[in-house]
């Protein structure tokens, strides 16, 4: 349904009446083809979303949305590193969450957890 919307000139980036742009919202939901579709017709990657500014990579981490991760670093123009408003990145978040798969998969992508280094 989302290739036909956008072949017919449906703007990607559109907000929902809450402000949940669509490639949000897909990632969040583990809706990889919907994001791929979306990707593919020029979604910004770094949209964010509600009081915590989640990009779609935190959104997914969150979830443990491992799929879609996926599909957003290979076919999105990604910032791994980017944190919400409350300083978490998709690493912190996934290791929030417990999704194991996902901190690994983040890790290997060269994600670290951000936390500041001790001097000890």
């Amino acid at each position: 349904m989302i290739k036909l919307l956008i072949e017919h000139g449906a703007w990607v980036d559109v907000e929902d009446e809450e402000h949940y742009p669509h490639l949000i919202w897909a990632a969040n939901n583990g809706c990889e083809d919907a994001c791929v579709a979306l990707l593919e017709a020029g979604a910004n990657t770094e949209h964010r979303y509600g009081p915590d500014g989640s990009t779609a990579l935190i959104c997914a981490a969150e979830a443990g949305n491992l799929d879609v991760i996926r599909v957003l670093l290979e076919k999105g123009k990604v910032n791994i590193h980017a944190r919400s408003n409350g300083k978490m990145t998709a690493f912190m978040k996934a290791a929030a969450n417990g999704h194991e798969d996902v901190v690994n998969f983040l890790f290997a992508q060269g994600a670290t957890s951000g936390a500041p280094k001790s001097d000890n």
